[in-house]
């Protein structure tokens, strides 16, 4: 297990997680923070800011990929990858395009959509 502090694109933001199914967002100016992601039934691997900050990405121990809204903490969809644990997730710098890496060196791609 490993816990992950990912800054946003801009450095307004950072994402933490702390061996659990939640990511906290955080102001890094001033270290407060803005909202507790909940949605995920085991820990949070890792995520990825999109290349504009505004979704996040995480991919949990449940098999699941998950696309937040920043801005406000919304779900905006599951992405139902494998029954085994989602660890790795980046997205292509364009933001359309996600990839999840899976126990056992599986990858699966998605394009995505956020509008």
């Amino acid at each position: 297990m490993r816990t992950f502090s990912l800054p946003s694109p801009d450095g307004q933001f950072s994402a933490t997680n702390t061996y659990d199914p939640t990511i906290q967002i955080w102001h890094f100016s001033d270290k407060t923070l803005l909202r507790t992601l909940k949605g995920h039934k085991d820990w949070v691997h890792e995520a990825d800011f999109s290349p504009d900050g505004q979704f996040l990405i995480s991919g949990s121990k449940d098999g699941t990929v998950k696309v937040w809204q920043v801005r406000d903490g919304s779900l905006i969809r599951t992405l139902l990858g494998h029954q085994k644990a989602v660890v790795t997730v980046a997205l292509s710098p364009d933001g359309r395009l996600l990839a999840a890496g899976f126990v056992r060196g599986e990858i699966r791609l998605w394009q995505i959509e956020t509008e």
